[in-house]
């Protein structure tokens, strides 16, 4: 999953949203065709979730975009299911589907880890998970396997 920051210039301060666990939630969530294709031609689906932080502080209410692969049933390791799980407080592999408009308004925790900067000076806060609240850093999936999510700051001049 991708996240991409954003927030009106007026509001924005232009640094990144620190390393770390933020409270957060989704607010809208669309599905919109994928670039890529299912071997029989079909194309595939993506989730565009937006967001906002909600943890009190400096980076509250700022908004967050993210994209996930859309799965034709929801398995143990797809995208959609680990986030699903951590955003409902259950696995929904016991539920008998999943509407994903369920997934708006409920609380989440998304980690923040900072990316390589891109060559024009700018930097990349990106969502390496999602955790249900309350759950500590360590409990978080493997980074490396768990959707990403980018946050984009303009340099300062």
């Amino acid at each position: 999953m991708t996240f991409i920051e954003n927030a009106p210039a007026e509001e924005y301060d232009g640094l990144p949203i620190p390393e770390g666990v933020y409270t957060a939630e989704f607010t809208d969530i669309e599905i919109k065709p994928s670039l890529y294709k299912y071997p029989n031609g079909r194309p595939k689906e993506r989730l565009h979730l937006k967001g906002r932080i909600t943890q009190d502080g400096a980076y509250f209410d700022r908004v967050i975009f993210g994209f996930c692969a859309k799965p034709e049933r929801l398995t143990r390791a797809a995208e959609l299911t680990r986030w699903a799980n951590a955003i409902l407080g259950e696995d929904t592999r016991n539920m008998a589907g999943l509407d994903i408009e369920y997934l708006k308004g409920r609380p989440c925790q998304v980690r923040i880890v900072h990316g390589k900067p891109k060559a024009d000076g700018s930097v990349f806060a990106e969502v390496g998970d999602v955790l249900p609240v309350g759950a500590s850093p360590a409990e978080s999936n493997d980074i490396q396997s768990a959707p990403q999510a980018v946050a984009t700051t303009q340099p300062a001049f």
